[in-house]
């Protein structure tokens, strides 16, 4: 087991989570009173990069949508519900820690300016896994994120997510909607052929970038929020949005 696996605290982690911003609008709004947020991205997407890891990481913009508990974690399991022809979604919600599968990983982090992560949500999805396995390894890769992020004062704002998902490979798609339940604690993300419309304002929450193999990277906002004003439903989505630049 790696530092970061082993350095996990269960007592620590709703302390940790709480702490992440509950509005993912003033989360946002916070990125864009930093008018050279976008540099920043593009810079820790070019480490990314570099260190061969586009396909499966990208910085996450740090946000929650519920309270954790003592003795809890939340956690993504892939499901199938039980009508004919559904496509799997992927089911987060709260998970004891009498009932924690061993196979789970974590894919959402909050990074230090020394590259140690620290975990924020967890998945049993096994092409994460492997993607866990790869990116624990890059010491390399999180210390010079963590370094980057620290340096320009955004490591508060952003922190890395891995998207890679065994429930995406049949399905050559990128459009992902979240379906969130406030009182259920519970978050439901749909896979689509294409982006529906969803109401109230789009948030962007996740960034990649992909290697197109002739020394140049396309750049994507992936995910984005939107929440309704006063609802109990909040929605949430994953898209390509266009080309950003060079790396």
């Amino acid at each position: 087991m790696s530092q970061y696996t082993d350095g996990f605290s269960w007592s620590d982690y709703p302390k940790l989570y709480n702490r992440l911003p509950n509005d993912v609008d003033k989360s946002f709004a916070r990125l864009l009173l930093r008018d050279v947020y976008m540099d920043i991205i593009r810079t820790a997407l070019d480490v990314i990069s570099q260190f061969g890891a586009c396909d499966m990481l990208g910085l996450f913009l740090l946000h929650r949508h519920f309270d954790a508990i003592p003795d809890t974690v939340f956690l993504e399991r892939p499901f199938t519900p039980g009508v004919a022809g559904h496509e799997p979604v992927l089911i987060t919600s709260p998970s004891s820690r009498t009932a924690f599968p061993r196979t789970a990983v974590p894919h959402r982090f909050r990074i230090s300016g020394n590259g140690s992560l620290h975990f924020l949500e967890f998945t049993t999805d096994r092409v994460a896994a492997v993607s866990w396995t790869r990116l624990e390894s890059q010491t390399d890769l999180l210390n010079t994120l963590g370094k980057h992020l620290a340096k320009t004062r955004f490591s508060n704002m952003l922190g890395i997510g891995i998207y890679s998902r065994d429930v995406l490979m049949s399905n050559k798609t990128r459009v992902y909607i979240e379906e969130t339940d406030f009182e259920a604690k519970t978050s439901t993300v749909h896979v689509l052929p294409d982006l529906p419309r969803a109401p109230g304002r789009l948030i962007p929450t996740l960034w990649t970038c992909e290697n197109l193999g002739n020394g140049c990277c396309n750049s994507f906002c992936r995910a984005y929020c939107s929440h309704p004003g006063g609802g109990q439903i909040g929605y949430c989505g994953h898209g390509s949005t266009g080309h950003i630049g060079c790396a």
